[in-house]
């Protein structure tokens, strides 16, 4: 009978204490490391951060923003790439007594255009990251108008600083107490230069915008080659052999040598459409192409990853910058006529996640009641033929 009582007392604690929750399978990788599954490429070293791996840890409802982060982060990539291409060039050919001063201009401006382009995504990444991570404020801005309003480019400015200010505060703490390994203080590393490009490009282009000059930026879905030497760009994404990179981006001999294996990308971001760009060509000269471009790349990641989520109610908005030299983004809505006024203040609709947890802790509750009365049932059965045997009258 003891050996009876001691089993029912250690189901009783389990059913109470211990109800019966579904396992719910968010990201995988909840704290850190790449959303798209792309292969490592430790001993590959680029000058600017590679928008590769990060740490981050996502919202209860992050699922919701996966398409938007996964999206952004694609055309980051390959920008990244492109951007690698041509300061690769840049320092290769740039000080070569054989390149004409009108010709190492020209390099010139199409590495700037092409490192423009690059730090540009990492903003649009890092805002999406936010969103991703639960930011409130962040998922009120439309991240498509991200260097071509200015309204929401100060804003992104504004929660860039003070997530990188948050990051460094929170990656030391945790490393003080011990709390976080050497992989994971470069997982924050990583995070918080991704951050810094953004910021030593992002306050120039809203200079830019306030002026009303041109970003030569047509669409925050857009890839551009400014006409990069072909080599390089083969060379970055791994479709040459080592040492006709070695010899290309160290016309002295005297580089340390390394493995060429190209950029880890995903999938989306080899399938993305790149647009030739002319230097000597006006953002209007150069703008049909490129929106055409831009649109094909949008439906190529609408096909990988879903749609990505309306931005929330009472975003930041003003008139973009418009003159003959500065195209408005194509990726902005016409209108925001769909969105509830800023005085609204609608029911919000609880993820798909929550609902999921609300209906699992119900089901524990009521799967750990059941377990409850059925102890009951058998202690009844066990001990109440023995207590009316005992009771004396």
């Amino acid at each position: 009978m003891r050996t009876t009582f001691r089993a029912l007392v250690v189901a009783a604690a389990v059913a109470v204490a211990c109800p019966v929750v579904p396992a719910f399978a968010h990201d995988g990788h909840n704290h850190g490391a790449s959303h798209v599954g792309t292969p490592d490429s430790g001993h590959y070293d680029t000058v600017d951060a590679m928008p590769h791996k990060y740490y981050y840890k996502a919202a209860a409802d992050g699922a919701a923003y996966e398409a938007e982060l996964k999206s952004y982060l694609a055309v980051s990539q390959i920008r990244h790439l492109y951007h690698s291409a041509a300061y690769g060039w840049k320092y290769a050919d740039y000080y070569s007594p054989k390149i004409s001063p009108e010709e190492r201009n020209a390099i010139n401006e199409k590495h700037q255009r092409s490192e423009d382009g690059c730090y540009t995504a990492k903003g649009r990444t890092s805002i999406a990251l936010l969103k991703y991570e639960g930011n409130e404020e962040a998922r009120k801005l439309d991240t498509s108008k991200i260097g071509f309003d200015i309204a929401t480019t100060e804003k992104a400015i504004e929660l860039l600083k003070a997530d990188s200010a948050r990051l460094e505060k929170e990656r030391d703490a945790k490393k003080a107490a011990n709390e976080i390994d050497d992989a994971t203080v470069k997982l924050y590393n990583s995070r918080m230069s991704i951050i810094g490009d953004a910021l030593k490009r992002l306050p120039d282009v809203l200079k830019a915008l306030k002026a009303n000059e041109p970003v030569h930026e047509y669409d925050a879905f857009s890839v551009v080659d400014w006409g990069i030497k072909d080599g390089f760009v083969k060379c970055e994404k791994g479709e040459s052999d080592d040492n006709t990179c070695h010899d290309l981006y160290n016309p002295n001999g005297r580089g340390e040598r390394k493995s060429y294996k190209g950029h880890p990308l995903s999938q989306a971001a080899k399938s993305l459409t790149v647009t030739q760009g002319d230097i000597s060509k006006s953002v209007e000269e150069n703008k049909p192409g490129f929106v055409t471009d831009a649109t094909a790349n949008k439906a190529t990641l609408l096909t990988a990853f879903g749609e990505i989520k309306p931005p929330a109610a009472s975003q930041p908005t003003s008139a973009p910058a418009t003159s003959s030299s500065q195209a408005p983004s194509s990726s902005a809505p016409a209108s925001t006529t769909s969105q509830p006024p800023s005085s609204a203040k609608p029911e919000p609709t609880p993820a798909p996640s929550d609902r999921n947890k609300t209906i699992a802790i119900v089901l524990g509750v009521l799967a750990g009641l059941g377990a409850l009365f059925g102890l009951i049932a058998v202690a009844v059965r066990q001990f109440f033929p023995q207590l009316l045997a005992n009771l004396k009258f």
